[in-house]
């Protein structure tokens, strides 16, 4: 049986192209913070962005994700897969973070958009269906917004809303995403340290964005008047100047 489109929505929206929705200039995702940092040598990070993302996606999904870190030819190879014959430097198991969502909202929201779904046309005779489906698609699509809204944009063809409120939501999603991509690199990095035996807590990789300061700032210029919806449009897509 096929996911449901409002399920479908949901996921696409908050963990699909994660990385791009947060910062949107693709070849700037990954720094290091130290300048002659010992994990920028020792990391294989070339393909670390697709990797995070599977990540934010199988959290989202199943709660937890198990991490494989292999050593081949002197350097860390990050993976979600187990490979028999290479060798494992550690095994490891990412959990969703619950200050993003417990466990209970995760699967609650899961479990009610999948159920979102409405008669086949096939299916019904009655001859009022075409009004009734499309009355029952417009019931449930202002229920995944109101169940999701701190997680997804707003879907402006779903219900009427002011632009500083379609930026609010905009806001208020990357703020999660950004907990949550957060996360995931925090893990990370404590098992490279482990496995490197790097003692310089700063010698991390991480995820070149806005921070969750900033954008909290954001919310409360926007919210409180301080900036126009034009000014906090640049500032979240400063390819739009």
């Amino acid at each position: 049986m096929e996911n449901s489109w409002e399920y479908t929505l949901f996921i696409k929206n908050f963990v699909e192209n994660i990385l791009l929705s947060l910062n949107c200039d693709y070849n700037k995702y990954i720094s290091f913070n130290k300048k002659d940092s010992i994990l920028e040598k020792k990391l294989d990070y070339s393909n670390i962005d697709n990797i995070i993302s599977r990540i934010a996606y199988n959290l989202l999904i199943n709660g937890k994700q198990v991490i494989y870190l292999y050593d081949k030819n002197t350097r860390i190879v990050v993976s979600l897969k187990f490979y028999e014959n290479e060798k494992i430097d550690r095994k490891f198991t990412i959990r969703f973070p619950k200050k993003v969502m417990t466990t209970f909202t995760r699967k609650r929201i899961l479990n009610s958009l999948k159920k979102m779904t409405y008669p086949q046309g096939d299916n019904v005779v009655d001859k009022n269906y075409p009004r009734d489906s499309f009355f029952l698609m417009n019931l449930m699509g202002k229920a995944s917004l109101k169940l999701t809204k701190k997680y997804v944009s707003v879907n402006t063809n779903l219900e009427k809303c002011t632009d500083q409120y379609i930026l609010f939501r905009e806001i208020r999603k990357r703020k999660y995403q950004k907990m949550l991509v957060s996360h995931i690199f925090d893990e990370l990095n404590k098992q490279f340290h482990k496995v490197l035996k790097i003692d310089d807590e700063d010698d991390n990789i991480i995820f070149v964005s806005q921070s969750l300061e900033e954008l909290n700032k954001i919310e409360e210029d926007l919210l409180n008047d301080n900036k126009t919806v034009g000014e906090v449009l640049k500032i979240l897509y400063p390819s739009s100047k």
